[in-house]
Order: structure tokens, then C-alpha cells, then sequence
């Protein structure tokens, strides 16, 4: 596990494997804040399929957590809008060849 962005006591991005799978979780403090999350950390040259939970106030869940699935590669950034005291996280796993 390792952290992959961060500011003591604002956000931290961390990221660790577990076999195939990828797991990226982000935590914030009391401010919202946008943020980029670089996946170059993933094989190069292979295509995932990324789920992403975060936290959303109108969703129409009691948890108020969207869920958004999306392709991603070692090239993709992906933007993150986190609510204050909030996060996020994202479970990615390998396109089946």
C-alpha cells in the first residue's frame, strides 16, 4: 500500500493490490476539493474496468453513494469531486482477454 497523493491533515489517496485488483481509496478533511488521481500505476498496454463509490447528497440512496463504472488504462486520470469529511473509493479489475 502506498499513498499516491497527499497534504497532511487536508487528503490522502492511497492504493494497494490485491492480485489482479486494484483498490484506491481517498479521504478528505472538512473542505470539498477537487482532485486528480493518476492510474499510472496500472500495466501498461492492458485495459480495466473501474467502479467508482463516492459520496453525492442528492443520490437517492439512504447511503447517499453514486456508483459510476468506467474503462480506464495506466493513462487515465481520474477527477474526483469530494463533499467535505467525505471520500471516495474505487475498485478496479482487468478486462478479461
Amino acid at each position: 500500500m502506498w499513498c499516491i497523493t497527499g497534504k497532511i491533515a487536508k487528503f490522502a489517496t492511497i492504493v494497494r493490490r490485491s492480485g489482479n485488483n486494484w483498490f484506491v481509496g481517498t479521504i478528505n478533511n472538512i473542505e470539498s476539493r477537487d482532485l486528480q488521481i493518476p492510474l499510472e500505476f496500472l500495466n501498461r498496454g492492458r485495459s480495466y474496468i473501474a467502479n467508482i463509490y463516492y459520496d453525492y447528497d442528492s443520490a437517492e440512496t439512504g447511503t447517499k453513494v453514486c456508483i459510476e463504472r468506467r474503462s480506464v488504462n495506466s493513462s487515465t486520470i481520474l477527477d474526483a469531486s469530494l463533499v467535505p469529511g467525505g471520500g471516495q473509493a474505487i475498485r478496479i479489475t482487468p478486462v478479461s482477454e
